[in-house]
Parts: structure tokens; sequence; C-alpha cells
């Protein structure tokens, strides 16, 4: 009888732990405080500074909380314009050879846009030609 009840706190405790983390996570999605990914819109294709060579690139962004979404779906079109600046502003070479410029459209969107939220940015697809 006492093992039948000590069984039962027990799991009654662990239900109880295992609930209050569910409702933590819960909070802190519903807070914003997850980082989530942001799609600026199509792929980008643009010419670089030599003159002689494009780029295609597909990436994603990854933004500090769903606020940040939001503030960046109505500026979309200054976003995509900060990217495509970083771009323009490559080599062949720069592109090839250097990963730094993941940073410098993070920058870069930062000082244009005044946007403190972006937390990474990814490529899903990079084509130099």
């Amino acid at each position: 009888m006492k093992k039948g009840w000590i069984a039962l706190v027990v799991v009654l405790f662990m239900i109880m732990i295992a609930g209050g983390i569910y409702i933590y996570n819960l909070s802190k999605e519903l807070a914003g405080d997850v980082a989530v990914p942001y799609d600026p819109g199509d792929v980008f294709v643009t010419n670089l500074s030599d003159g002689k060579s494009l780029v295609k690139v597909d990436l994603m962004l990854e933004v500090r909380n769903k606020k940040a979404v939001a503030g960046l779906k109505k500026i979309n079109y200054k976003l995509r314009d900060s990217i495509i600046s970083v771009l323009r502003g490559k080599t062949k070479e720069d592109l090839i050879q250097s990963d730094q410029w993941k940073n410098e459209i993070s920058e870069r969107i930062m000082e244009d846009l005044g946007i403190q939220d972006i937390v990474g940015v990814y490529f899903q697809e990079i084509i130099v030609q």
C-alpha cells in the first residue's frame, strides 16, 4: 500500500514538472523570444562590381522574434535594396574567397534600416558566373 502511494506521488510530481516546462516554453514562444526565419522574397540576381560577373543568391534571415518579422515585412523593399547593395559592391573573387559578406549583409541592414533584430544570414543557394 505504501509503495502505491509513493509511486503515485512520484508520477504526479513528474507530471507537474513536465507541465511546468511545457508552460514555460509556451509562454516564451508567445512572448516572442524565439528566433524565427524570415524570407526576404525572390532570389537576388545582380551584376558584380567588376562588370563582368553575375551573382544569384537565395538567402534567409534569422530574426529575434515574430515582432521583428512583422516589421521587416513592412519595409521588405528597403531590406532587399540593402542586400543588393552589398552584393553589387563585391567582385567574383570576394564572393569565392570569403564568407565575411554574410556579416556585411547583416551590418548593412542594421545600418541602413536601423534594425537590430538580425541574428543570422543563411544562404540556400549561391551561383557566381
